[in-house]
């Protein structure tokens, strides 16, 4: 998959980041700078038993104990995402994934009601 940031309607030419699947089954976010992604990715997306997917942050060569995100499965078929305080989800998701087509999804910022990013599977 690859994260392909819109503007003005206007995909653009080169992704920021790729979500690659690692050798254990979870999802490496890398970021793109140069053309090339970084040897070490910064987040890691792993998938829990309950069907949420959290977001580790990377950080001095391993996972953060307490992930800071979590996407949550919603009625729509998309994926809210949580932000992670003092062990509990916030109430209202700042952003939702929403799918739009069998291999896309917009991310949606809520306080403006439009898609700021479009993830599109690869």
């Amino acid at each position: 998959m690859e994260y392909l940031h819109k503007q003005h309607g206007i995909q653009s030419i080169s992704p920021s980041k790729i979500l690659k699947t690692n050798s254990n089954g979870n999802i490496d976010v890398y970021n793109i700078k140069h053309g090339i992604s970084e040897i070490t990715p910064s987040q890691t997306i792993k998938k829990k038993s309950n069907g949420d997917v959290d977001i580790y942050n990377n950080k001095y060569g391993i996972r953060e104990i307490t992930p800071s995100k979590t996407l949550k499965s919603n009625s729509n078929g998309g994926y809210d995402v949580y932000k992670n305080s003092y062990g509990v989800r916030e109430v209202t998701p700042s952003k939702t994934i929403k799918s739009y087509d069998k291999v896309s999804y917009n991310v949606y910022n809520n306080s403006y009601g439009i898609p700021e990013v479009t993830i599109t599977k690869i």
